[in-house]
């Protein structure tokens, strides 16, 4: 995973939103065993008090499950990881339309703006055989 840790935020969210990106987009698979504290907080370049923080918050919102003896690992809950996903998916729309209407843009043409760039993507996009 390729951590990208800035100043201008508390560190264990940083954390906590890469972790649940990497979630949502698959790279740890539901049910996946989860790296230790302390290897995921060197490749993060991160203290593993700050690291265990951000695993105990995922933890809470239901994503992550302890388990004694295998550590710490995915739910296996699809719904969990699907309503993840929708959450994440709804916070970068409205922040896309957010960000038009500050250019001046209606709805309707930022509608029009995923549409073209959807079109443009799906040209550019290997053929699958």
């Amino acid at each position: 995973m390729d951590w990208q840790i800035t100043g201008d935020r508390p560190v264990y969210l940083q954390l906590i939103e890469q972790l649940e990106l990497a979630i949502a987009a698959g790279e740890y698979p539901p049910a996946a065993r989860l790296p230790g504290v302390r290897e995921l907080a060197a490749q993060a370049a991160v203290n593993p008090n700050t690291m265990q923080r951000a695993l105990q918050e995922l933890e809470a919102r239901g994503l992550l499950v302890s388990q004694r003896t295998a550590g710490r690992c995915i739910t296996g809950s699809g719904e969990a990881i699907a309503a993840l996903r929708g959450r994440l998916a709804e916070a970068q729309a409205a922040l896309f339309f957010a960000r038009m209407g500050q250019l001046g843009y209606t709805r309707a043409e930022s509608l029009a703006f995923l549409q073209a760039a959807g079109q443009t993507q799906a040209q550019a996009a290997p053929k699958e055989e």
